[in-house]
């Protein structure tokens, strides 16, 4: 800044909405000039998301390969931190469940393990934080979330 300008660089949240993801909610850097803002969004990777079968923990090739090719389309270096977090639906017993979700985020973290990423912390949370309600999709709630330490 020369003279009488001055520029302004503060952090606000930021929201951001992923089709097939969870919605993410991060700090941006706001830089604004006198009257002018321009908003540059710091945005948490998340990859999309990893499904289950009810009651399965089997991770399929298939599923593999798209779950390297996202790591890398979204851009997460092997030395990116990665949070590897596990959810069931809400059928079966809560012990069951968080058993179950905790297999499914070792599946994942040992495949990712295994092509040199790094992983800091695996989580199983049950039945915990639904992405839906309604029976007939309970499916979209026995997944596998990857997300990179902040």
């Amino acid at each position: 800044p020369t003279g009488s300008e001055s520029i302004e660089v503060r952090q606000e949240p930021y929201l951001l909405r992923m089709a097939m993801t969870r919605d993410v909610v991060s700090n941006t850097f706001v830089i604004s000039e006198q009257s002018k803002i321009i908003r540059l969004p710091v945005i948490t990777s998340r990859i999309p998301l990893i499904h289950f079968e009810l009651d399965s923990t089997v991770l399929l090739p298939a599923t593999a390969a798209t779950v390297l090719s996202n790591l890398k389309r979204v851009g997460v270096s092997q030395e990116t931190t990665l949070i590897v977090t596990g959810y069931t639906c809400a059928l079966g017993t809560e012990s069951r469940n968080r058993e179950l979700s905790l297999q499914r985020a070792t599946a994942v973290a040992d495949l990712i393990r295994g092509h040199e990423f790094r992983v800091a912390t695996v989580v199983g949370k049950g039945a915990s934080n639904p992405i839906t309600n309604n029976p007939q999709e309970f499916y979209k709630n026995r997944r596998v979330e990857i997300t990179t330490r902040p």
